[in-house]
């Protein structure tokens, strides 16, 4: 019984992960079958029809919009001006970012239509919901950060609470106001909560690594991969113009995925966030290497430094130019 429940205690995470996406599975197979949408219209029929009034109305709108996009960009603003930790709010964008294209992917994979009897517009497929994986992906991480602080338990678990029933709420409001079918609400938690554990996994290693001194003894290779992703992550946390790049290649991917681009376009998209992003941490390679090694003033490390961050330029340059020669058509053909 003790190995058991070290077994789990262990594994718990990825056990988790396994049983959510077993359920996305499930459910976006069943939506082939047909018996899928009376499962749907029997719960809306059920518990959500009678609920139905005018306040109801006004009530869901509101705890809706808690997931909205610019809702998000005001907590974050809120946090980037609170946080005295500033490497959360990179990891909070990342999570945003991350499961917004996640999103976008999986909803151009399955094109499932939106429900008939909606009470708001709303734009682009229905499956999974994208109101509820990006309120369980970021309140969900916010949870994960306030288990960081060294705040009293009581006070960690009345937030935790409060964020819970906020993102069920949302959940509920997108199948009350018609905007999403029962399943697809189900499988945006499903997706989203896998998605969250495998991330803050990954924050708790970058973060662990991070904290490490560096060893001298040679490395696994597979220590060396995960080296080398520790080294993107901190250069996002530390440079500043790193996170401007990743910030952008996430605006232009949530583009992409909004006017349908051609994949060869996606390949010249993924070839420019690439070529920008490498030479950034070339350059910032270049510039602490020629820190430590000349940490006076001298001409030719003043060159040495120009000439690494005017090759970063010159990349950046090229990809605006050709991100307007994609996009730029696009966007003017939709206001006309």
């Amino acid at each position: 019984m003790a190995k058991l429940r070290t077994f789990f205690k262990l594994y718990i995470r990825y056990i988790l992960v396994a049983v959510l996406l077993l359920l996305f599975t499930i459910i976006s197979i069943s939506l082939t079958n047909k018996s899928i949408y009376a499962f749907d219209n029997n719960i809306y029929d059920t518990y959500i029809a009678p609920m139905t009034s005018e306040f109801s109305n006004a009530l869901f709108i509101g705890i809706t919009a808690m997931a909205d996009v610019y809702t998000f960009l005001l907590l974050t603003l809120i946090m980037i001006l609170l946080l005295k930790n500033k490497k959360y709010i990179t990891y909070v964008v990342i999570n945003l970012g991350l499961a917004a294209i996640l999103n976008l992917s999986l909803r151009e994979i399955f094109t499932r239509s939106r429900p008939d009897n909606y009470l708001i517009e709303t734009a682009g497929y229905s499956f999974p919901s994208g109101h509820v994986m990006l309120a369980l992906a970021f309140y969900g991480f916010i949870i994960y950060m306030l288990w960081k602080t060294p705040w009293k338990k009581s006070i960690k678990y009345i937030y935790s609470s409060f964020l819970v029933l906020l993102i069920g709420a949302i959940g509920l409001s997108r199948i009350y106001l018609g905007a999403h079918y029962t399943s697809d609400v189900l499988a945006g938690f499903a997706i989203a909560l896998a998605y969250l554990l495998i991330f803050t996994a990954v924050i708790n290693r970058v973060d662990a690594s991070l904290d490490e001194d560096e060893e001298n003894k040679k490395s696994p290779l597979w220590k060396s991969f995960y080296h080398a992703f520790c080294g993107v992550i901190n250069s996002i946390i530390v440079e500043r113009n790193m996170a401007i790049h990743f910030a952008f290649a996430i605006a232009v991917t949530i583009m992409g995925f909004t006017f349908s681009i051609s994949p060869m376009e996606w390949i010249i998209c993924i070839i420019l966030f690439v070529l920008v992003i490498s030479l950034e941490l070339v350059n910032t390679a270049i510039e602490e290497t020629i820190n430590i090694c000349m940490p006076h003033f001298h001409p030719k490390a003043k060159i040495a430094k120009d000439t690494s961050a005017g090759a970063v330029l010159l990349a950046v340059i090229a990809s605006v130019i050709i991100g307007m020669i994609i996009f730029l058509p696009k966007i003017v053909e939709l206001f006309i």
